[in-house]
């Protein structure tokens, strides 16, 4: 490896699935916790760091949603091609 961290081996595409599955679960329900915890208390709706933090909660709420069902689907079916990228 020349100090290069591209993976350029082959890999399982239906493992792979199961750990985003994993993943996604666990995302959807920690994402959901702390959402819940900060739209219950208002008041600290007046910082600017706690309308980021929010807004940053429902970008990865709608990733995990709009882009890995997606993704795994692709992965466990196999239709993914040595050149392709797939990000997590």
């Amino acid at each position: 490896m020349e100090g290069n961290f591209t993976f350029t081996g082959e890999f399982s595409g239906p493992a792979v699935a199961a750990v985003l599955t994993v993943e996604m679960i666990l995302a959807l329900i920690a994402n959901g916790v702390i959402l819940s915890i900060t739209l219950y208390q208002r008041k600290s709706w007046k910082q600017s760091s706690t309308i980021f933090f929010t807004s940053l909660i429902l970008a990865h709420l709608v990733l995990n949603l709009l882009y890995l069902p997606f993704t795994i689907i692709a992965l466990a079916a196999e239709e993914h091609s040595p050149d392709s990228h797939y990000c997590c």
